[in-house]
Formats: structure tokens, C-alpha cells, sequence
């Protein structure tokens, strides 16, 4: 891999992890910093949304109730 596909894996689950702190919904396609990442060529398109998803959800779950 990489050194710009980690950077992006990398970056793209920090956003998810800020959308979930900010009381974003779980939807990729409505961050914009994400979309833009997505344009660089070279991305993993996959990797990078999968990263972000990942992130996101982790945050939920590690969420106190």
C-alpha cells in the first residue's frame, strides 16, 4: 500500500470519527472533506469509505450510554 492510500485510509477515519462527534449521520457521501479525498488519484475508493464507516461506528459503539 501506499504511502498516499494510508494517509487517505488514515484521514478518512478521522472524519468519520469527527462526523460522529458532531451528530453526523452515518452517511459518507454527505462529508464533504471525504468526497474530496475521494477525487485524489490512486484512492482506494473502497478502503477509504470502508475506513470512514468504520470509524464512524466505533465511535457509536464506544459512545457511554
Amino acid at each position: 500500500m501506499s504511502n498516499v492510500a494510508t494517509n487517505a485510509i488514515i484521514q478518512a477515519s478521522i472524519l468519520g470519527t469527527i462526523a460522529f462527534n458532531s451528530g453526523k449521520k452515518s452517511i459518507p457521501v454527505l462529508d464533504k472533506e471525504l468526497m474530496e479525498m475521494l477525487e485524489i488519484d490512486g484512492i482506494d475508493t473502497i478502503a477509504v469509505l470502508t475506513a470512514w464507516s468504520n470509524a464512524w461506528h466505533a465511535a457509536n459503539l464506544s459512545k457511554s450510554i
